[in-house]
């Protein structure tokens, strides 16, 4: 969808990972996509390895629910503070990050993402 905002576009890829629909990424992410994960060298993940994460998150963390809880958007960049929630095994797992994209036509094409915490943001 080329006329998709960036804070339709993370919305988007949010509710393609609550909904385990690797197949809804075509088209919102960029094959590939330059990634920033410090402290990591900068990287391309291409949509086949991104839906392969999501699977298999999904098959680690049973329950997912990734929660948007701000998103600011300016220009091309979109920046989100989330939490991330599930189970493994029998204990409750919350993370919480920050992530920025950039969407140019519709897509995501490059993610700055700050190492996740563990726990929910503070109120």
């Amino acid at each position: 969808m080329a006329d998709r905002t960036p804070t339709e576009a993370v919305e988007a890829y949010t509710s393609a990972w609550n909904d385990n629909a690797p197949e809804r990424l075509v088209g919102l992410w960029h094959d590939p996509v330059r990634r920033h994960d410090p402290p990591k060298p900068s990287f391309t993940s291409t949509l086949a390895e991104n839906q392969a994460r999501m699977t298999t998150t999904h098959q680690q963390l049973g329950g997912l629910k990734l929660v948007n809880r701000d998103v600011i958007a300016q220009g091309e960049l979109a920046c989100v503070r989330y939490e991330l929630s599930g189970r493994t095994g029998d204990r409750d797992v919350v993370m919480s990050g920050i992530e920025i994209f950039r969407v140019v036509g519709g897509e995501i094409v490059e993610v700055w993402n700050a190492p996740s915490a563990d726990g929910p943001w503070p109120v």
